[in-house]
Protein backbone atom coordinates (compact mmCIF):
# COMPACT_ATOMS: atom_id res chain seq x y z
CA UNK A 1 0.00 0.00 0.00
CA UNK A 2 1.17 3.33 -1.17
CA UNK A 3 2.77 5.69 1.73
CA UNK A 4 -0.23 8.20 0.99
CA UNK A 5 -3.07 5.54 1.57
CA UNK A 6 -1.64 4.35 4.95
CA UNK A 7 -1.55 7.49 6.03
CA UNK A 8 -5.02 9.11 4.73
CA UNK A 9 -6.44 5.47 6.92
CA UNK A 10 -4.27 6.47 9.84
CA UNK A 11 -5.12 10.42 9.81
CA UNK A 12 -9.25 8.96 9.53
CA UNK A 13 -8.60 7.42 13.39
CA UNK A 14 -8.65 10.72 14.33
CA UNK A 15 -5.28 11.15 15.70
CA UNK A 16 -4.41 14.69 16.48
CA UNK A 17 -6.56 15.81 18.95
CA UNK A 18 -4.35 17.03 21.90
CA UNK A 19 -3.47 20.47 21.44
CA UNK A 20 -2.33 23.66 23.42
CA UNK A 21 -4.73 25.61 20.95
CA UNK A 22 -7.61 25.66 23.19
CA UNK A 23 -9.82 28.43 24.59
CA UNK A 24 -10.97 28.64 28.25
CA UNK A 25 -14.09 30.78 28.73
CA UNK A 26 -13.32 33.25 31.33
CA UNK A 27 -16.91 33.94 32.56
CA UNK A 28 -18.22 30.28 31.60
CA UNK A 29 -20.43 28.60 34.37
CA UNK A 30 -19.60 25.18 33.68
CA UNK A 31 -15.63 25.70 32.98
CA UNK A 32 -15.95 24.89 29.32
CA UNK A 33 -12.60 23.39 27.95
CA UNK A 34 -13.48 24.27 24.09
CA UNK A 35 -11.67 22.82 21.79
CA UNK A 36 -10.04 24.50 18.83
CA UNK A 37 -11.87 23.20 15.69
CA UNK A 38 -15.27 23.51 17.75
CA UNK A 39 -14.06 27.40 18.40
CA UNK A 40 -13.51 27.86 15.07
CA UNK A 41 -16.45 26.34 13.53
CA UNK A 42 -18.86 28.28 16.22
CA UNK A 43 -17.46 31.44 15.92
CA UNK A 44 -18.01 31.28 12.07
CA UNK A 45 -21.26 30.19 12.50
CA UNK A 46 -21.67 33.28 14.83
CA UNK A 47 -20.45 35.21 11.65
CA UNK A 48 -23.17 33.73 9.56
CA UNK A 49 -25.72 34.80 11.22
CA UNK A 50 -25.09 38.38 12.29
CA UNK A 51 -24.27 38.48 8.39
CA UNK A 52 -27.57 37.35 7.66
CA UNK A 53 -29.22 40.28 9.88
CA UNK A 54 -29.88 38.48 13.35
CA UNK A 55 -28.84 39.99 16.06
CA UNK A 56 -26.11 39.48 18.51
CA UNK A 57 -28.21 38.55 21.18
CA UNK A 58 -29.74 35.90 19.30
CA UNK A 59 -26.56 34.58 17.54
CA UNK A 60 -25.11 33.84 20.91
CA UNK A 61 -27.99 32.07 21.99
CA UNK A 62 -28.06 30.02 18.45
CA UNK A 63 -24.45 28.90 18.38
CA UNK A 64 -24.63 28.57 22.59
CA UNK A 65 -21.91 30.93 23.59
CA UNK A 66 -21.72 33.29 25.63
CA UNK A 67 -20.65 36.56 24.17
CA UNK A 68 -17.60 37.56 26.28
CA UNK A 69 -16.49 34.28 24.81
CA UNK A 70 -17.03 35.46 20.94
CA UNK A 71 -15.45 38.72 21.44
CA UNK A 72 -12.80 36.88 22.36
CA UNK A 73 -12.34 34.48 20.15
CA UNK A 74 -12.86 37.20 17.46
CA UNK A 75 -9.81 38.77 19.08
CA UNK A 76 -7.74 35.78 18.30
CA UNK A 77 -5.33 37.33 15.72
CA UNK A 78 -4.86 40.16 16.91
CA UNK A 79 -1.86 39.68 19.15
CA UNK A 80 -0.20 37.71 16.31
CA UNK A 81 2.85 39.10 14.41
CA UNK A 82 1.57 37.62 10.54
CA UNK A 83 -0.29 39.23 7.55
CA UNK A 84 -3.62 39.49 8.62
CA UNK A 85 -4.75 37.82 5.78
CA UNK A 86 -2.73 34.49 6.98
CA UNK A 87 -3.90 34.78 9.91
CA UNK A 88 -7.61 34.82 8.29
CA UNK A 89 -6.98 32.00 6.09
CA UNK A 90 -6.10 29.86 9.14
CA UNK A 91 -8.85 31.49 11.15
CA UNK A 92 -11.55 28.60 9.67
CA UNK A 93 -12.71 25.01 10.54
CA UNK A 94 -11.53 23.55 7.66
CA UNK A 95 -8.43 25.27 8.26
CA UNK A 96 -7.76 24.05 11.56
CA UNK A 97 -8.44 20.81 9.84
CA UNK A 98 -5.64 21.28 7.70
CA UNK A 99 -3.02 21.90 10.49
CA UNK A 100 -3.82 18.74 12.30
CA UNK A 101 -3.29 16.96 9.39
CA UNK A 102 -0.21 18.75 8.33
CA UNK A 103 0.83 17.96 11.55
CA UNK A 104 -0.01 14.45 11.77
CA UNK A 105 2.13 14.22 8.08
CA UNK A 106 4.86 15.82 10.02
CA UNK A 107 4.90 13.17 12.32
CA UNK A 108 4.63 10.53 10.11
CA UNK A 109 7.25 11.38 7.69
CA UNK A 110 9.45 12.65 10.09
CA UNK A 111 10.08 10.27 12.54
CA UNK A 112 8.52 7.24 11.58
CA UNK A 113 9.99 7.07 7.80
CA UNK A 114 12.97 9.79 8.34
CA UNK A 115 13.59 9.18 12.40
CA UNK A 116 14.73 12.46 12.93
CA UNK A 117 13.26 12.94 16.66
CA UNK A 118 10.58 15.24 17.94
CA UNK A 119 12.53 18.10 18.51
CA UNK A 120 12.84 18.67 14.92
CA UNK A 121 9.48 19.14 14.65
CA UNK A 122 9.48 22.35 17.00
CA UNK A 123 12.32 23.64 14.89
CA UNK A 124 10.76 23.19 11.40
CA UNK A 125 7.67 24.95 12.51
CA UNK A 126 9.07 27.86 13.70
CA UNK A 127 11.35 28.40 11.11
CA UNK A 128 7.94 28.05 9.12
CA UNK A 129 6.31 30.78 10.92
CA UNK A 130 3.59 27.81 11.61
CA UNK A 131 4.76 27.91 15.41
CA UNK A 132 1.82 30.69 15.88
CA UNK A 133 -1.21 28.67 14.54
CA UNK A 134 0.34 25.08 15.77
CA UNK A 135 1.24 24.68 19.26
CA UNK A 136 5.21 23.62 19.16
CA UNK A 137 6.39 23.04 22.35
CA UNK A 138 8.28 20.16 22.84
CA UNK A 139 5.46 18.64 25.34
CA UNK A 140 2.73 19.09 22.98
CA UNK A 141 4.20 17.32 20.07
CA UNK A 142 5.51 14.54 22.44
CA UNK A 143 1.59 14.11 22.80
CA UNK A 144 0.74 14.34 18.71
CA UNK A 145 3.20 11.83 18.24
CA UNK A 146 1.88 9.48 20.91
CA UNK A 147 -1.43 9.73 19.51
CA UNK A 148 0.48 9.06 15.59
CA UNK A 149 1.87 5.95 17.26
CA UNK A 150 -1.01 4.74 18.80
CA UNK A 151 -3.06 4.99 15.16
CA UNK A 152 -0.17 3.32 13.55
CA UNK A 153 -0.52 0.23 15.90
CA UNK A 154 -4.12 0.56 15.40
CA UNK A 155 -3.93 0.62 11.82
CA UNK A 156 -1.40 -2.48 11.41
CA UNK A 157 -3.31 -4.47 13.78
CA UNK A 158 -6.72 -4.10 11.69
CA UNK A 159 -4.91 -4.56 8.41
CA UNK A 160 -2.95 -8.04 9.44
CA UNK A 161 -6.24 -9.34 9.84
CA UNK A 162 -7.93 -7.68 6.85
CA UNK A 163 -4.67 -8.97 4.58
CA UNK A 164 -4.23 -12.64 6.25
CA UNK A 165 -7.39 -13.65 4.61
CA UNK A 166 -5.87 -13.31 0.96
CA UNK A 167 -2.28 -14.03 2.28
CA UNK A 168 -0.63 -16.71 -0.18
CA UNK A 169 1.18 -19.61 1.10
CA UNK A 170 5.00 -19.05 1.28
CA UNK A 171 8.01 -19.72 2.90
CA UNK A 172 10.05 -17.05 4.42
CA UNK A 173 13.73 -16.30 5.93
CA UNK A 174 12.79 -13.74 8.91
CA UNK A 175 15.75 -11.73 11.11
CA UNK A 176 14.85 -12.23 14.61
CA UNK A 177 17.06 -9.77 17.24
CA UNK A 178 16.71 -8.86 20.59
CA UNK A 179 16.29 -4.91 21.81
CA UNK A 180 16.78 -3.73 25.70
CA UNK A 181 15.13 -0.98 26.59
CA UNK A 182 14.28 -1.75 31.00
CA UNK A 183 14.36 -4.83 32.42
CA UNK A 184 12.57 -7.01 29.64
CA UNK A 185 14.15 -7.91 26.32
CA UNK A 186 11.72 -6.95 23.29
CA UNK A 187 11.77 -9.62 20.90
CA UNK A 188 11.66 -8.10 17.30
CA UNK A 189 11.30 -10.57 14.00
CA UNK A 190 10.94 -9.37 10.95
CA UNK A 191 10.61 -10.96 6.85
CA UNK A 192 13.78 -10.14 4.77
CA UNK A 193 12.34 -9.17 1.04
CA UNK A 194 9.55 -6.83 2.56
CA UNK A 195 10.93 -5.79 6.08
CA UNK A 196 7.47 -6.45 7.30
CA UNK A 197 7.72 -6.49 11.27
CA UNK A 198 6.51 -10.33 12.05
CA UNK A 199 6.61 -9.76 15.71
CA UNK A 200 7.32 -7.02 18.01
CA UNK A 201 7.13 -7.81 21.29
CA UNK A 202 8.11 -7.89 25.22
CA UNK A 203 9.01 -11.04 27.17
CA UNK A 204 10.00 -12.19 30.29
CA UNK A 205 13.14 -14.05 28.25
CA UNK A 206 14.78 -14.68 25.40
CA UNK A 207 15.83 -18.51 25.38
CA UNK A 208 14.98 -20.69 22.74
CA UNK A 209 11.46 -21.90 24.04
CA UNK A 210 10.10 -18.30 24.33
CA UNK A 211 11.33 -17.32 21.27
CA UNK A 212 9.48 -20.23 19.60
CA UNK A 213 6.18 -19.86 21.70
CA UNK A 214 5.75 -15.72 20.77
CA UNK A 215 6.85 -16.60 16.71
CA UNK A 216 3.86 -19.12 16.70
CA UNK A 217 2.03 -16.49 18.00
CA UNK A 218 2.70 -13.73 15.51
CA UNK A 219 2.30 -16.19 12.86
CA UNK A 220 -1.35 -17.45 13.82
CA UNK A 221 -3.90 -17.14 10.95
CA UNK A 222 -0.91 -16.51 8.43
CA UNK A 223 0.18 -18.62 5.75
CA UNK A 224 3.51 -18.21 6.44
CA UNK A 225 6.25 -20.78 6.82
CA UNK A 226 9.42 -19.71 8.34
CA UNK A 227 12.03 -22.17 7.17
CA UNK A 228 15.36 -20.31 8.07
CA UNK A 229 16.29 -17.57 10.21
CA UNK A 230 19.32 -15.18 10.92
CA UNK A 231 19.97 -13.15 13.76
Amino acid sequence: MKISSSLSLILSMDTVSNYESVVKPKLEPKNIWWERFERSSRLKQYRVHRANGISQRVAVKMVDVPRSTLQEWARWGEHLDDDPLVISFFDSPQRVAFLHRFTTALHFVFIKHCTTGIRNIPIFLELSGLDKYIASSYKTQQQINLSVQKAIIEYAENEREKLAVSMEEKEITTAQDENFAGKAPCLVAIELVSDFILLEQRAEGRDAETWNTTMNEAMKGRDWCPIQRTD
